[in-house]
């Protein structure tokens, strides 16, 4: 997974509290486990935020859901956060 540049995750979109931030949010399962850019170690879980749309619960839509996201890996001080497009989601059935 490159850092900054456009990728697809595939994973189920669930709801996280008070583990990679403050209050609630959405986050990504990843349905295989990856290799973060951020750390290089092993990740199955992304907090997904976008600062141009600054919505902790960006895809709240499709909680529960397995979809196909496009987005940006992003690497604050700690951890790994994922960027995803809004328009750039596709449910998987």
């Amino acid at each position: 997974m490159p850092e900054g540049e456009l990728i697809y995750l595939v994973g189920k979109i669930t709801v996280g509290q008070d583990k990679y931030a403050s209050g609630h949010y959405t986050q990504i399962d990843l349905l295989n486990t990856e290799i973060s850019p951020c750390t290089g170690k092993p990740v199955r879980q992304m907090l997904l935020w976008n600062m141009n749309v600054g919505d902790p619960m960006i895809l709240a839509k499709y909680v529960d859901q397995v979809v196909v996201v496009g987005g940006t890996i992003n690497c604050p001080v700690a951890g790994i956060q994922f960027s995803p497009d809004p328009q750039r989601v596709v449910p998987v059935y």
